[in-house]
């Protein structure tokens, strides 16, 4: 962060806010999507870090909440919730025309 994001930051002050460009209630891939804020530096050292490991973003943040909800569960007991069946949709093959 720079020193006057982290002034702001320290102040309790808003760094930067806009709008986003899709709907909050976003579907992928038949999983809901979810809206975090993280400043823009932090995000770009963040996809350098995952990237270095040869990870995505988005595999590292779900690798760890599927950790921190195991941990939770084994703690409290609870049994971890079953993953929801992936549905692949394959291409049909062209046709051919022999």
């Amino acid at each position: 962060m720079s020193n006057t994001n982290l002034d702001r930051f320290r102040l309790g002050g808003v760094c930067r806010q806009e709008r986003v460009s899709y709907a909050v209630d976003m579907v992928t891939r038949g999983t809901p999507g979810r809206m975090v804020r993280i400043d823009d530096e932090m995000w770009e050292l963040y996809d350098a870090a995952c990237a270095e490991a040869g990870t995505t973003r988005t595999d590292d943040i779900r690798r760890h909440v599927h950790s921190r909800v195991r941990a939770y569960c084994k703690a409290h007991g609870i049994e971890m919730p079953k993953p929801k069946p992936r549905i692949i949709r394959r291409r049909k093959p062209a046709e051919s025309d022999d």
